[in-house]
């Protein structure tokens, strides 16, 4: 019987970095050497004789050596049973081990690869590390960031870069346990339960704009379009465009639900529970039996805790954000394909390869937070080694994802308007669209938008212009992030980030060490606890898309963290199975116990969730007010306030949003129109001339301003209001025919007359033109002119009784 094992893995550029290298079970082929041609990073085996149980039983030391003359070692276990190439004898070195038998697989464990790696390790210690520690040093003082544990954070890049290049080898992880149709059917049903009451939720936020108010989506005959090669390779302007099978699913929904809310919910539901089976099982696949802090049951744990996690609540309820559920299903299926594929021989690894980037680019077609695949995968290799991985299955890999993500961009570049602070402008998006309505090669002619205009900037715009205020603000962000993981309460449907300016604010320090303590627990966990460590990094290295790397209009939603809670899963399960191992099975109870309960409370507190999001009333008045909320949540619940006669309810919601933003000239706007409704004309003019100093850009608050003014009497003015929001975007017809008639009125006759017929040719299809043109032209005394404009009029609407009445008088003159 052999008494101990010990093992260390050191590696020369590090003080110190031990993994565990060898397993109960494992079969050892040892070749003999002279101590003397014995190497730096060599793995060498002494034979040590005697002790407690007599001469005859052995206690074998198998080392990496570090340097001669001195080596570390950790304890990993007893019982491994060794063979040796060649014979023993008691107080001789016995050699170097050659390769390591695990199951049915052979791992070599000095090749002329691991020497590569030995000669890359040293040149990196030597020459490229401090050169890096340099840089980093003046970047964070070129920003007057704290250089202490910013400095430190900022080695583990080219740490993980290294380490994913120049792996040492290991063997090949224990083999993992097949899944249960009968674990998998509980998660479906746990899932299925707890959102069950979601199927009674009808549309809400912006499912009003990418579902029910969207023109490609309310014909179900379009899917055909999205198989045409011509959709993707022309911008076709539809509405969502840059996430075609979010359509695709829609478009399914429209065909087989009609316009039943309930239907759309269903798929939602069905998608989550899915995503749900696939956290555990790529639990089983990362974490086999045997593994550190992890195994069977703590896979289905976290499963059932991902089907349950209150944080869902919002992409699982919103038709709209189903792109994040759909990502997230062909992020969790490629990275599974790559994980069976890095275990598998040439053949067996080309065709998971092609598999996962087929899955790669299918979600990045439902949304971008499938970016972060491949960087996953990195992930994976660095915490949980396959033993197989070499650097040309590693440029295979960067092959197809590059050739992926660079059509991608491509196809993404055009269509995606929705990231940055400011959207893009009515001219370019009138210009768009009339060339797509003029080019005979679109596969698809969308509606024309006739008045789409810049909104209020945000209130974290300055969020974007700085770089230390955006790493300070994100911070923040990323801490709240990780806190509604561990605490998933209160919830908002639209939150804010609060901006941080000065890094030595108790918050910012408070969350600049949350995650400093989260990153280096990831890091110095990844030999001891590996699953745990690979959950924390997961959440890390999700959030990137919305890390601020690219300005997002949206900086901050709940719905950003579906794919970030699978790791978030995988870290409580395994941290919970690490705790069992720690207490002994006289704890397991408890802890089983406590499980249950965490469960319990998610799976009631998201069930509770789902019933703010039956309608935008219960959503809005549904708003936590210990929660940094968007104003938009404020500016939206007065809409709907003002729409149930609540003016007074929504007079303070107006009030609340500009409070919170100063600079929300479409709040300043609605509030004029309010306190006019209100007979407050005074303050209802102070709203609208602010409203105008706030809005250079856009021709909207003059154009209502001048309709204030017009409905005074105030001629001159408002005809100046409506002559500078022309001025701003000469295609605004509401504001030119308005022009006309006050210039009519004020006796210039001719030009307004001349506004109006510009107007009628710009709309011809527009009654209420033809109607005012068709009063002119009667007042003018040119009763054929006006005859046909009324005439032309019931043409397009034959129940247009004005019309009718104006051509009656004009019959009876």
């Amino acid at each position: 019987m052999l008494r101990e094992i010990a093992v260390t893995r050191k590696f020369p550029y590090r003080g110190s970095c031990m993994l565990p290298l060898l397993r109960d079970g494992d079969e050892v082929w040892v070749r003999s050497i002279p101590w003397e041609d014995a190497r730096e990073g060599d793995l060498v085996v002494f034979a040590r004789f005697g002790g407690a149980e007599g001469p005859a039983a052995p206690s074998l030391v198998v080392h990496r050596l570090v340097r001669k003359g001195g080596t570390d070692s950790s304890r990993i276990g007893p019982d491994a049973r060794l063979r040796w190439a060649d014979p023993m004898r008691p107080g001789d070195f016995s050699g170097r081990v050659v390769a390591v038998r695990r199951g049915s697989t052979l791992v070599p464990l000095q090749t002329p690869r691991g020497r590569l790696c030995d000669r890359a390790s040293f040149l990196y210690g030597k020459y490229f590390l401090g050169w890096w520690q340099d840089w980093v040093l003046k970047i964070l003082e070129g920003w007057g960031l704290p250089t202490g544990w910013l400095h430190r954070a900022a080695l583990v890049l080219p740490e993980l870069v290294f380490r994913v290049l120049f792996p040492r080898e290991l063997p090949a992880p224990a083999p993992e346990r097949h899944w249960k149709w009968s674990e998998a059917a509980a998660i479906l049903l746990l899932a299925a339960l707890v959102y069950s009451n979601s199927l009674r939720n009808g549309f809400v936020w912006d499912d009003h704009i990418y579902v029910e108010g969207n023109p490609f989506v309310a014909e179900p005959a379009n899917i055909r379009l999205l198989l045409d090669p011509r959709f993707y390779s022309e911008n076709q302007r539809v509405q969502a465009g840059s996430r075609p099978l979010l359509l695709a699913s829609l478009l399914v929904d429209r065909a087989l639900w009609g316009e039943r809310p309930s239907g759309y919910h269903l798929t939602n539901v069905l998608l989550h529970a899915a995503n749900s089976v696939w956290v555990y099982r790529l639990g089983l696949a990362l974490f086999p039996i045997g593994a550190a802090g992890a195994g069977p049951p703590f896979a289905m744990l976290a499963g059932l805790l991902f089907a349950v996690h209150p944080i869902q609540t919002e992409a699982v309820n919103a038709v709209s954000f189903r792109a994040d559920l759909l990502a997230a299903f062909f992020l969790f299926a490629g990275f599974f394909a790559l994980l069976a594929a890095r275990r598998s021989g040439t053949r067996g690894f080309a065709a998971g390869l092609l598999v996962s980037g087929a899955c790669y680019g299918l979600g990045l077609l439902s949304k971008e937070m499938a970016a972060t695949l491949p960087a996953l995968a990195l992930l994976a290799e660095l915490y949980l080694p396959s033993g197989r991985w070499n650097l040309r299955r590693t440029a295979a890999a960067a092959l197809v994802f590059s050739v992926v993500a660079v059509w991608y961009a491509g196809f993404w570049a055009p269509r995606f308007r929705y990231q940055g602070v400011r959207s893009e402008s009515f001219e370019e998006t009138a210009a768009r669209d009339r060339a797509a309505a003029a080019d005979p090669a679109r596969v698809y002619r969308a509606p024309a938008r006739h008045y789409v205009f810049d909104p209020s900037p945000p209130p974290w715009e300055e969020a974007f212009a700085d770089r230390k205020t955006r790493l300070l603000t994100y911070a923040g962000v990323f801490g709240e992030y990780f806190r509604l993981l561990a605490w998933p309460a209160p919830l908002a449907a639209d939150r804010a980030p609060e901006i941080r300016r000065d890094w030595r604010s108790p918050r910012v320090l408070a969350s600049g060490a949350a995650l400093a303590l989260l990153l280096a627990a990831a890091w110095l966990l990844r030999s001891r606890a590996a699953a745990p460590a690979f959950g924390i990094a997961w959440c890390f290295v999700a959030l990137l898309p919305v890390s601020g790397l690219v300005p997002l209009y949206n900086p901050m939603a709940e719905r950003y963290l579906y794919v970030v809670t699978a790791g978030a899963c995988w870290a409580a399960a395994a941290g919970l199975a690490l705790l069992s191992g720690l207490a002994g099975r006289r704890a397991l109870a408890a802890q089983a116990v406590a499980a249950g309960l965490v469960l319990l409370a998610c799976g009631r507190a998201t069930h509770a969730r789902n019933a703010d999001w039956r309608d935008d009333r219960a959503l809005l008045d549904a708003a936590a007010p210990g929660v940094r909320q968007n104003p938009r949540v404020f500016y939206n619940r007065a809409g709907v306030r003002l729409a149930d006669g609540r003016v007074a309810e929504a007079l303070r919601d107006y009030e609340a949003a500009i409070r919170m933003h100063p600079g929300y000239f479409e709040a300043w706007m609605n509030l004029g129109t309010v306190l006019k409704t209100l007979r407050r004309a005074e303050r209802a003019r102070a709203c609208y001339q602010r409203a105008v100093a706030l809005s250079p850009r856009t021709p909207l608050p003059r154009f209502i301003y001048g309709k204030f003014l017009d409905e005074r009497g105030e001629l001159a003015e408002a005809g100046r209001m409506y002559a500078e929001a022309l001025r701003i975007h000469g295609g605004f017809q509401p504001a030119r025919l308005r022009l006309g008639t006050v210039e009519y009125r004020l006796g210039r006759k001719a030009r307004g007359l001349e506004e109006v017929e510009a107007v009628r040719r710009a709309e011809p299809g527009s009654k209420e033109v033809q109607l005012i043109a068709g009063r002119m032209y009667t007042d003018l005394g040119r009763r054929e002119e006006a005859r046909r404009a009324f005439t032309l009029a019931l043409e397009l609407d034959p129940g247009f009784a004005a019309a009718h009445d104006e051509l009656l008088r004009l019959g009876s003159r």
